[in-house]
């Protein structure tokens, strides 16, 4: 028995996008991501990796 959960549906966006307020006003969640330029790809993934940033953006 897997205790994996399902697919992703329409209905779990819809919860997210009713809970998002309330996740904005708790966290900062701008301060959880980390803008990189495309050119920084590299630079990005190594900042995952380490665990020096949260959530690395691409920008163009």
């Amino acid at each position: 028995m897997s205790s994996a959960p399902g697919p992703f549906t329409g209905a779990h966006l819809v919860e997210y996008v009713r809970l998002l307020p309330a996740l904005t006003a708790r966290f900062d969640l701008a301060s959880l991501v980390t803008p990189f330029p495309l050119e920084r790809h590299t630079d990005a993934l190594a900042a995952v990796a380490d665990g020096s940033v949260m959530k690395a953006v691409l920008t163009s």
